[in-house]
């Protein structure tokens, strides 16, 4: 008899390990919503948008925003802006310049 109860609760354990377990293994996913103007003031997120993003969302003008969505530090933005303002972006001459570091 103390074998059995002994083997119950190791197997009690077991799937209560095993479903404390699972819960955890998926961090959470974080969206944030932002507008073009503001995203682009940041530097990673503003190149991480360039890396990601293909100017092909842009070949059917419609009025309203353009949404795209943009992984940058394990956090996915939803970015929205205008026909005009992802035109701006994209220009030759927005684009921010890379800065080597000084030694």
């Amino acid at each position: 008899m103390k074998t059995a109860r002994f083997a119950l609760m190791l197997a009690l354990m077991s799937f209560a390990l095993v479903g404390f377990s699972k819960v955890n293994c998926e961090p959470a996913s974080v969206v944030v919503k932002i507008s073009l103007e503001n995203a682009s003031h940041d530097r990673g997120l503003s190149m991480a948008m360039y890396r990601q993003l293909d100017q092909s969302f842009l070949k059917v003008e419609h009025e309203g925003f353009y949404v795209v969505k943009v992984q940058h530090k394990n956090i996915t933005f939803m970015i929205f802006g205008t026909y005009k303002e992802w035109k701006k972006f994209f220009s030759a001459k927005e684009r921010l310049p890379i800065k080597l570091p000084t030694l």
